[in-house]
């Protein structure tokens, strides 16, 4: 490869070398006048000069300095510029995509090499921290000067790996003159040690930034760097000889008794060793990642991020780059600027870029701008930014934030007084991806002597009636019996909680008792049907009850008052049910037909004729719409016009229970379950001809069936209870 001195190399010229053009020309001056002050600009300066420059960048620029210095962020580039640059720490900077790569490295066991420990850079300011040099004192002028000149091998490898090229002034030292730098190799003897010494008590505390940039040669992978350091110190003890302490870790040097200027008070310290000591807070490595504020006061106590005032050249630029150069000749420019920069800049760059494109600009920003932007995003995106970091994680769990995506979507399981919303919508997609694969818990309990007739459950508690004439509560939880109600002369075939302590049944007897759950005793009985009683229809005071003896009556439950009777059918009513408002009731009869009532008025609106041979079952109405069976039959009436919407045939033998539920009455969507003789309980997307789900109860009937967003229960004339629980 062909060296950066060498001459026809590479030129300082614009525009690739096209033909000159006035345009061409002056950009030619502009850069010829930029490499002059680049030779003057200290580093500091030049890292200053480069962030003002891409502030000014665009999209191309960035993009084009993010790949060419992609190499600083690999092993001997650090390696290297550690050699070149002791003074100056060169981690990797850590980002999302390397803390990934090494991650997978980890699990797939291939990380068993050495690596170098990186730098978590999340403010800019610390990568401006961790570039700045530090002041020099006298000590780290014997270490700088502590060079070997390197061979021709050596020189032709480092042209031969393509490192970047020094700079202007930064020549290589004479073998002859002290002036020039040629202290390492007069060290190596006792006499030019003493001529050397001389030389370091007339020097200025610090090197100029161009005799501090020695051309190192490239050594990959480096061996212990402090050998030829305490080398150095081992002589200077010798030459001093003033009996003082010889561990270099303890050791004061008086630099007054030699004559020798004092230390920089920058640093605020006595040893040299103490100065390294003071110098490594400002590296910033993966160890210090979980002391970042302390490292900020001491950044900021030190006064390391302030930047220096910029010479008038470097406004000039700016000018140049941001108001009279396009994207052409900004690479351009950039293309040439790079070679002319050292690996400190390089590494500044690179360092800036990084943080740029991973900065965390949402830990950044206040939490209620912060919270308003994560609300844009979807509950699955919430989930994966979440697992970013802990500030991420934070917000990201906010419960205001999950509040308002729980107000985005219907939630089917019951809110506690101060939810976690995050949990709470967890909980309904659970529920709603349960109910669409049939996934659930299925409990079953057993404790009435004889068929159960009739079953509800509200909140915790199932209450079920059965034909032994008894009232059993249990806990929905885990199927535990709680108590036994007895008091009805015959079956019980309607049940229906009223309040938390207050139970509304109907029975075979013709009566319609009110139970308190807390005595276990009856409060109010009701007579009223002079045959027995087959169904009832709660809504909140109003109950409605179907009876053997062809007629619906309608009480007052709360005044334990019969309010209205409705007669118009010509066969007992085996089914009932009313609307939401509690302004008319539906009614299904062994005459093959279903009437609609008006309850305030206490006439029959309209008769609908469902069944050519045979008896309605079941009813159930959901917002505007009646599902009714008759044999193995279930249809789906809308309200307005009495018009027939669809049927569902799969069942294998009459069907004796169903309940409907719409969801979306302008989509037609809902859900609805049924049973029946062949002992199945189907759960029906009625947007469908086929159920979802198919659930096996027993080898008998079943008698009667409740649902909700959570769970169906069936009870069957075998005395057995089944719980399909969905919330699991």
């Amino acid at each position: 490869m062909m060296s950066i001195d060498q001459p026809g190399a590479w030129q300082w010229r614009g525009l690739g070398g096209g033909h000159a053009t006035m345009v061409s020309v002056e950009f030619d001056r502009q850069l010829d006048r930029i490499s002059l002050w680049l030779e003057e600009w200290t580093h500091q300066q030049r890292c200053d000069i480069l962030e003002g420059l891409l502030v000014r960048s665009g999209y191309s620029q960035l993009q084009f300095l993010w790949t060419v210095l992609q190499p600083a962020l690999h092993r001997d580039f650090m390696y290297s510029s550690k050699k070149e640059f002791p003074l100056l720490s060169f981690p990797p900077v850590s980002t999302y995509k390397s803390r990934e790569i090494k991650i997978k490295l980890i699990q797939h066991r291939q990380d068993d090499y050495f690596r170098e420990n990186s730098a978590h850079f999340r403010y800019l300011d610390e990568v401006k921290g961790a570039s700045r040099e530090p002041k020099m004192t006298n000590f780290d002028t014997l270490e700088m000067m502590n060079r070997e000149k390197p061979t021709e091998f050596e020189k032709s490898s480092h042209a031969g790996l393509g490192l970047l090229p020094t700079i202007g002034k930064n020549k290589r030292p004479d073998k002859t003159s002290h002036s020039q730098g040629n202290i390492p190799m007069g060290l190596r003897t006792a006499e030019p040690l003493r001529d050397s010494w001389e030389f370091i008590k007339s020097a200025p505390a610090t090197l100029s930034e161009s005799d501090r940039f020695i051309e190192m040669p490239v050594r990959r992978h480096i061996q212990n760097e402090r050998s030829p350091r305490d080398r150095l110190r081992a002589e200077i003890r010798q030459m001093l000889g003033d009996g003082k302490p010889q561990n270099p870790r303890t050791e004061h040097y008086d630099f007054k008794a030699t004559s020798a200027p004092p230390l920089e008070q920058n640093w605020n310290t006595t040893t040299p060793m103490l100065a390294l000591k003071e110098k490594k807070k400002f590296r910033l490595s993966r160890k210090d990642d979980g002391n970042k504020k302390e490292k900020k006061k001491i950044l900021k106590k030190q006064d390391v991020v302030v930047p220096s005032d910029l010479p008038q050249e470097a406004w000039d630029l700016f000018h140049w780059y941001a108001d009279l150069w396009d994207d052409v000749q900004r690479n351009e420019f950039l293309h040439k600027v790079v070679l002319k920069l050292d690996p400190r800049q390089h590494y500044f760059i690179s360092s800036y870029l990084a943080v740029k494109q991973y900065r965390d600009f949402i830990s950044l920003l206040p939490e209620p701008l912060a919270l308003k932007i994560l609300s844009y995003l979807s509950p699955a995106e919430l989930l994966v930014a979440s697992s970013v970091c802990r500030t991420w994680q934070r917000l990201a769990n906010h419960n205001e934030l999950w509040k308002s995506k729980c107000d985005e979507v219907t939630l089917e399981i019951p809110v506690s007084s101060n939810p976690l919303w995050k949990k709470v919508f967890r909980d309904n997609l659970f529920l709603k991806n349960n109910w669409s694969s049939g996934n659930c818990r299925v409990i079953e309990v057993k404790g009435h002597s004889q068929r159960v007739l009739s079953l509800t459950f509200e909140g915790r508690r199932l209450a079920t009636g059965s034909a032994d004439k008894s009232i059993k509560i249990w806990d929905l939880r885990n199927g535990h019996l709680i108590q036994t109600l007895r008091g009805h002369a015959k079956g019980v075939w309607c049940l229906s909680f009223f309040t938390k302590n207050l139970l509304v049944s109907g029975s075979y007897d013709g009566t319609l008792k009110v139970w308190n759950l807390k005595q276990g005793t009856t409060v109010r009985t009701m007579f009223g049907h002079e045959g027995p009683i087959y169904c009832m229809v709660r809504k909140d005071n109003i109950v409605v009850t179907g009876s053997q003896d062809r007629t619906a009556k309608v009480w007052d439950i709360s005044r334990c008052l019969l309010l209205k009777s409705l007669a118009g059918h010509s066969a007992p009513i085996f089914a009932v049910d009313m609307d939401e408002e509690g302004k008319l009731a539906i009614t299904g009869s062994a005459d093959r037909s279903v009437k609609i009532w008006d309850l305030q008025a206490g006439k029959c609106k309209k008769t609908i004729w469902v069944s050519p041979t045979t008896s309605i079952m079941s009813v159930s109405y959901s917002q505007g719409f009646i599902a009714c069976s008759y044999g193995e039959v279930i249809c789906l009436y809308k309200l307005e016009g009495a018009s027939l919407i669809k049927t569902f045939e799969e069942h294998q033998k009459r069907i004796e229970c169903l309940e409907l539920r719409i969801t979306d009455p302008v989509k037609l969507e809902g859900v609805m379950v049924s049973a029946g003789k062949d002992g199945e309980v189907k759960y029906w997307d009625i947007s469908h001809h086929k159920s979802c789900h198919s659930f096996k109860h027993g080898e008998k009937e079943v008698t009667c069936i409740h649902f909700d967003n959570l769970r169906i229960a069936s009870a069957s004339a075998d005395q057995r209870i089944k719980i399909w629980d969905f919330n699991v």
